[in-house]
């Protein structure tokens, strides 16, 4: 019952910043016992992960701020997430024998328990959730990871289903914008009028600093 309600809290935006605000939402209303948490996507170079918001109990657990970029190969939890798109699950980081260096510094700072789960879509991950519990040990169950999975889940539904939108919102602009640029071409304006609004046009479709038109006069004998 939980997750249909989340499904439809999350699943009736089509804004990929407002489904993750009301995802951030709905963790802060189901989570307990944890000091922070975010949510971070994959860059387009795939390289990297970006956190895109974040939350923390007080102020000494600031993590993880929105903008802050990693690279997926030196992290340790999320790396193996999105490789075996199974949620990572370090109850104690002190009885782990091995971590690298980004998470050493973590453990040192007094961090003792992760959770990181991927957002998959279709066996293609777009980023994961962080949870982090400080200086105790802190056991998620079953339930906690199943709750959370599954709200991922939707997550990455929704997210897709606005990508799908923002693209074909994309592609009617496009073909709307090459329509009027049609209709220039063959209407009575004078050239210089033409070109002009050609260039306004194209400001609507692509982002430019500065755009030339040249025209092309053969040579004649």
């Amino acid at each position: 019952e939980i997750l249909l309600d989340v499904a439809e809290f999350i699943t009736s935006s089509l804004d990929r910043d407002e489904i993750l605000a009301r995802v951030m939402e709905i963790l802060r209303v189901y989570l307990d016992d944890v000091h922070n948490f975010s949510l971070s996507l994959i860059t387009k170079n795939g390289l990297q992960l970006e956190t895109i918001l974040s939350w923390w109990a007080e102020e000494k657990f600031s993590f993880l701020d929105p903008g802050t970029l990693l690279n997926i190969n030196e992290t340790f939890s999320s790396q193996l997430a999105l490789r075996s798109g199974e949620p990572v699950i370090v109850s104690d980081l002190a009885n782990v024998p091995f971590t690298n260096e980004f998470t050493s510094k973590l453990a040192k700072k007094g961090l003792r328990s992760i959770l990181c789960l991927p957002l998959m879509i279709k066996n293609r991950p777009l980023g994961v959730l962080h949870i982090h519990h400080w200086h105790q040990p802190r056991h998620f169950s079953k339930d906690e990871i199943a709750l959370l999975q599954g709200v991922l889940n939707q997550t990455a539904i929704a997210i897709e289903n606005a990508r799908l939108f923002a693209n074909e919102r994309r592609q009617l602009k496009l073909s709307r914008t090459l329509q009027k640029v049609g209709s220039l071409l063959t209407s009575s304006l004078q050239l210089d009028q033409v070109y002009e609004q050609i260039f306004d046009l194209l400001g609507q479709v692509v982002a430019f600093d500065s755009a030339s038109l040249f025209s092309f006069e053969p040579e004649k004998d």
